[in-house]
């Protein structure tokens, strides 16, 4: 059962420009689990191949901007669900939206821009 569940799951990413190693770059990622695919494509920093700095995330229908860790949305940034249309912008820790607070976008990550 253990080795059905992991099977169902599968992450293929690749690096469509630049360093996404350790510098700037662009990378794409296709997720399936089960019978549901998304694409998520990723603009910013890598450390020793993880998104780590600042960055851009397009994926399951939402654009996020702003800082990140260990491939995860983590202080602050802004998320814009681009099916409800709904914004929530604040510090972000481990994936989680944690505090609404107001940013400013400028400067908050200078090489990448939205």
């Amino acid at each position: 059962m253990l080795f059905s569940l992991l099977a169902a799951h599968v992450c293929i990413a690749d690096c469509l420009y630049g360093d996404c190693e350790r510098g700037l770059g662009i990378q794409t990622t296709e997720k399936s689990f089960f019978s549901i695919n998304a694409k998520e494509t990723y603009v910013g920093d890598f450390t020793d191949g993880k998104k780590t700095g600042c960055g851009t995330f397009e994926t399951f229908g939402s654009i996020y901007f702003g800082q990140v860790k260990d491939s995860k949305r983590d202080g602050l940034g802004t998320l814009l669900d681009l099916n409800s249309g709904k914004v929530k912008e604040g510090r972000w820790k481990n994936n989680r939206f944690k505090e609404t607070m107001t940013i400013d976008l400028d400067g908050l990550c200078p090489q990448v821009q939205p």
